[in-house]
């Protein structure tokens, strides 16, 4: 599903991930994890197609992304998604239209998006919320809209950055719970945080980073 080999990225000459090499099976969930700085953001990004590795091999599904066309890019965002940590929501559009926006660019028909994002939103308890301006929303409650719309397109591959690092404990739990759901349905997940709460006494694994290299 996603296999990194001899993987190096430089800013400015210097190096922010060195000689990253592993494999992340179909329907795995992993937690990526290091200090502030380890290269976290940086790797997710590489899995996304935002960045280009500048040494070594990327394969994601079918893509290989150190050769990927900046036309295929769009492709690729169907089959990979990603929860920001700052959310990266409208804050001046409703809860329904920060799901639905992803279907409406994908030109899907506007009865089958409002059938989708309810049920969406239903399954994250904010069906109520629907029709709320995001702005209006607790740190928590916009956490679970990111995932919504992230979840909207049936995508094989959601990348989370950081998902509760805003948030408070017991919101935190609620947050882990929904991407253990979306995991069980079938789709890899893949985590980056620096909280080891998450992933302690848990039977996923781990990829531990410091300074650009994998320690663990």
């Amino acid at each position: 599903m996603i296999s990194f080999l001899g993987v190096y990225k430089y800013y400015d000459s210097t190096p922010v991930l060195q000689n990253i090499s592993f494999k992340i099976e179909k329907g795995e969930l992993i937690f990526i994890t290091g200090p502030s700085g380890a290269g976290k953001t940086t790797l997710l990004r590489l899995i996304f197609g935002s960045e280009r590795p500048d040494e070594g091999e990327i394969r994601v599904g079918d893509f290989e992304l150190s050769k990927i066309r900046q036309s295929e890019i769009p492709y690729l965002r169907r089959f990979v998604t990603f929860v920001f940590q700052d959310f990266r929501l409208r804050q001046d559009l409703t809860v329904y239209e920060n799901v639905a926006l992803p279907l409406f660019i994908l030109g899907q028909k506007e009865k089958d998006i409002k059938q989708k994002v309810y049920d969406t939103l239903k399954n994250i308890g904010l069906r109520h919320r629907a029709d709320s301006l995001v702005r209006t929303l607790s740190g928590g409650e916009q956490q679970r809209v990111a995932i919504a719309r992230a979840v909207i397109t049936n995508p094989r591959i959601i990348l989370a950055d950081e998902p509760t690092g805003n948030l408070d404990p017991d919101t935190s739990k609620e947050v882990m719970t929904l991407f253990r759901n979306v995991n069980a349905m079938g789709c890899t997940v893949v985590i980056a945080t620096h909280n080891p709460e998450l992933f302690q006494n848990t039977p996923y694994r781990v990829i531990l980073l410091k300074e650009g290299k994998i320690l663990q």
